[in-house]
């Protein structure tokens, strides 16, 4: 039996399973303290005659996805403006939703999507001695005999051997070692993350700068600084 409203966190691929290639809208809207929101609805019938909108509303770091009754809301079903602006009042919205019409809307918002349900992060680790100020000192750091570092790496993920890794990779080298032979790495919650650990990353004599560790590094989505004070 369904509920007056379902609504649920979700982390599917949902607008392209459920709304991509079917009938559909999509509304816009500016929330005070939530920022940009959008909301796409779709009208759908279950169980042969039974009626059911599906919402699926998205802001700015949640996805929230379900089913509602006609019944749940006070609205015409048959006017589509007005079950939005009901919809939005169910969910706490003050600001009004707004139709996009736009043609490119759909594809955009696919795109969109593709950023929220990435499941493959990289994430750097530099490893800072005590009152090390100087850039080239930091990165300059190789394979330290710190048992609280080597601890906090522990507690991160397990070391594997890159050469012939199966797992997601960020980037690192699985064939021939170019860029280090172990390095960090963890799943969590159907997530992959690959660590870039700066000691575990090859260490060039001739490059006072290490621009390769820099490069892996530099283009992660986050980086820990262990202080190993």
């Amino acid at each position: 039996e369904m509920t007056p409203i379902e609504i649920e966190l979700h982390e599917d691929d949902i607008y392209r399973v459920h709304f991509l290639n079917y009938d559909h809208w999509n509304y816009f809207t500016v929330e005070d303290g939530a920022g940009p929101c959008i909301l796409s609805f779709k009208q759908e019938v279950s169980s042969g005659t039974r009626e059911h909108f599906r919402i699926l509303v998205r802001g700015y770091c949640h996805i929230a996805h379900g089913l509602l009754q006609p019944t749940a809301i006070s609205a015409n079903r048959y006017e589509r403006d007005e079950v939005v602006r009901a919809v939005g009042k169910e969910m706490g919205f003050t600001n009004p939703f707004v139709l996009v019409s736009h043609y490119r809307a759909k594809r955009e918002l696919l795109k969109l999507d593709n950023c929220f349900f990435k499941h493959q992060y990289k994430v750097g680790v530099v490893f800072l001695k005590e009152y090390q100020r100087c850039e080239e000192d930091i990165f300059g750091n190789q394979q330290e005999d710190s048992p609280r570092f080597e601890e906090f790496l522990r507690l991160l993920g397990k070391r594997v051997n890159l050469m012939g890794f199966k797992g997601f990779r960020g980037g690192l080298d699985a064939i021939s070692n170019q860029t280090g032979v172990e390095s960090v790495h963890t799943t969590w919650r159907n997530n992959e993350f690959m660590f870039h650990v700066s000691t575990l990353l090859p260490y060039s004599y001739e490059d006072k700068q290490q621009l390769q560790r820099k490069r892996h590094i530099g283009n992660d989505i986050a980086c820990i600084v262990f202080l190993d004070g």
